[in-house]
């Protein structure tokens, strides 16, 4: 019986680790009508994230005045191109805009997905790439996530203190919990209570642990910063999970947090006017945040 279920408990671990070299290679989505296609003024740009990773990028170039640059970073198994109309709203009210293919998607090298832990070096790199093009080594920048794009833009906030506006959608809590409801879709139960399994395969293959490869982990220590963070009203579990780690940042007089509930993430899919209000919610909140004074057209 004793080698019964350790023969089961070997091949539910085995079918585990299958799942999370799937779901940590997701399929690379080009797009399929870019900027070019519809005639926009963009510049194709590349730099290398902080680990040597060649990462590929659209850089939108303000239309006047001098707002700080925004940062766009998208979700597991998507690309820039998801977030080209929010590229393109922000360039309308005169931000220079960065949209970036992280590591394994798109066009950028890479081969593995790890759900923000390692792609916060491609955000820090996207970082730097922009503030080297300014001529300074801590430029004030915002940035917008979605989903593990979150979780990236968290970490590196925390090492680049000169990304001082965040706006985080559908913020997941750590690596895991997306890469569980991956692994072991449609089962609520496997998500509930084996989420560590696929965590702890993840952490062993991006050596990255504890509580500093975490966004639950580290949200406290982004004092001083503007946020922003979006919880979807079709996901209760992830938005609970959002309050409490909005709930973690302390109050403080020269800061702003704000949750603010919306139909879905961008990474589970808008559209319509959904989408536009999500786009006027995010908009807003850099313009107020990074052009104090002004107010979106």
């Amino acid at each position: 019986m004793l080698a019964f279920a350790a023969t089961l408990a070997a091949a539910g671990l085995c079918a585990v680790a299958c799942q999370v070299e799937r779901a940590t290679r997701p399929d690379r989505r080009l797009p399929t009508l870019g900027p070019a296609e519809v005639r926009i003024d963009v510049e194709k740009v590349a730099f290398q994230s902080t680990d040597g990773v060649r990462l590929h990028a659209w850089l939108f170039p303000a239309f006047a005045g001098s707002a700080a640059p925004v940062l766009l970073v998208h979700d597991v198994g998507s690309s820039k191109a998801s977030v080209l109309s929010l590229a393109l709203r922000l360039q309308d009210e005169g931000f220079e805009v960065l949209a970036l293919d992280l590591r394994a998607h798109g066009e950028s090298e890479g081969r593995r997905s790890t759900y923000g832990l390692h792609e916060k070096r491609d955000v820090v790199g996207a970082f730097d790439f922009l503030s080297a093009r300014r001529g300074q080594s801590q430029s004030r920048v915002g940035a917008y996530g979605a989903g593990a794009g979150a979780h990236a833009v968290v970490l590196a906030a925390t090492e680049r203190p000169g990304i001082r506006v965040l706006v985080l959608d559908g913020l997941y809590p750590d690596a895991a919990y997306p890469l569980a409801r991956a692994v072991f879709r449609d089962w609520d139960w496997g998500v509930a209570h084996l989420r560590g399994v696929p965590g702890g395969m993840l952490a062993a293959l991006s050596g990255m642990h504890g509580e500093g490869a975490r966004a639950s982990g580290v949200m406290a220590r982004l004092v001083g910063r503007d946020m922003l963070l979006l919880a979807p009203q079709n996901d209760v579990g992830l938005a609970g999970e959002i309050r409490a780690m909005l709930e973690d940042v302390p109050e403080q007089a020269d800061s702003d947090g704000n949750m603010v509930m919306v139909p879905a993430s961008q990474a589970q899919g808008l559209y319509g006017d959904d989408l536009r209000l999500h786009h006027e919610r995010v908009v807003s909140f850099f313009v107020d945040r990074l052009r104090p004074g002004k107010t979106p057209t």
